[in-house]
């Protein structure tokens, strides 16, 4: 098994999270529609809650424009699917995620208007 990245403090890395020892600052990096996406901050804690942020912000469609904030429910999971279901996890686990959703829920409420508003603005 691989082993976690931890910072000097012994805290683990999530995926897309760095420290950068040159300047002392933690970073996040994501690629999003062939764009790098950078954060920095000083400590971990303020680069988790910017990071949280910024990918509320991307997941509702107010980052890039690219997606609309209102859209089917089958069109925001196949966009989850491609921006955040695939990184980080077994492949096997992204093929059980969607053959339960075609087999439970595209046909049923897949088809409705999806309007996501779990983030904070």
């Amino acid at each position: 098994m691989a082993e976690k990245r931890k910072d000097n403090q012994g805290r683990n890395f999530k995926t897309g999270e760095y420290y950068d020892s040159k300047n002392k600052r933690y970073m996040f990096r994501k690629m999003i529609d062939g764009e790098r996406i950078t954060i920095t901050a000083p400590d971990l804690v303020e680069l988790r809650k910017q990071e949280n942020d910024l990918l509320c912000r991307i997941d509702r469609g107010n980052k890039l424009n690219t997606r609309n904030a209102r859209m089917t429910l089958n069109a925001y999971f196949d966009f989850w699917m491609e921006t955040f279901a695939k990184s980080g996890r077994k492949a096997t686990t992204c093929t059980n995620y969607k053959s339960y959703y075609n087999t439970y829920i595209k046909n049923t409420i897949g088809k409705k208007q999806f309007v996501y508003a779990l983030c904070k603005e």
